[in-house]
């Protein structure tokens, strides 16, 4: 049985500084055997709201777009993506160069087939998540929220990612 460490909360008091480990230990000794931990609000960084402004199609590849997405910055930046999903005026997820994403992928800025990209357009799964937990994700491509959002806020606690889960061994009532 998965639960997220945010419900806990909601009923036991838990010191915002208290290590996860330390939790999943206590919790054990003290209630059911923790089989795992997941530390959702940690896997990534650097993730931001922005509006795509701009599709483009790509001078040397017939399958890949360039955007220009709106992140609330000076000027909008440039991203290169193979993504067919989207269209100009979606708020979506974007990682920014220096972003860490689940799985410990680093963002850097580079050049795509010869066009400068800072940063990259993610999907659910790149933010760790599921499609089992975002039904409204699309199968294949960029996740695109459901209402406007504030560009340049950080996109993981619109996304109620800034969470973890703690994994219980369930036992039957005997």
């Amino acid at each position: 049985m998965k639960l997220s460490l945010n419900w806990i909360k909601d009923y036991v008091k838990i010191p915002d500084d208290l290590e996860l480990s330390r939790i999943a230990y206590d919790l054990t000794m003290s209630m059911a055997e923790v089989e795992g931990v997941t530390e959702l609000a940690r896997k990534f960084d650097n993730m931001v709201v922005g509006v795509v402004k701009e599709i483009l199609p790509h001078p040397n590849a017939d399958k890949l777009v360039i955007t220009r997405v709106d992140v609330g910055a000076a000027e909008p930046v440039q991203i290169v993506t193979g993504a067919t999903n989207l269209t100009e005026g979606d708020y979506i997820p974007v990682a920014l160069a220096g972003a860490n994403l689940a799985g410990g992928l680093k963002i850097k800025k580079g050049k795509i087939r010869g066009e400068v990209s800072d940063g990259m357009l993610c999907s659910i799964e790149e933010l760790g998540a599921s499609r089992a937990e975002y039904p409204e994700a699309p199968e294949d491509g960029i996740y695109v929220f459901t209402e406007p959002q504030p560009l340049g806020a950080d996109a993981r606690p619109i996304l109620e990612l800034l969470d973890d889960v703690i994994e219980f061994e369930t036992t039957a009532n005997v």
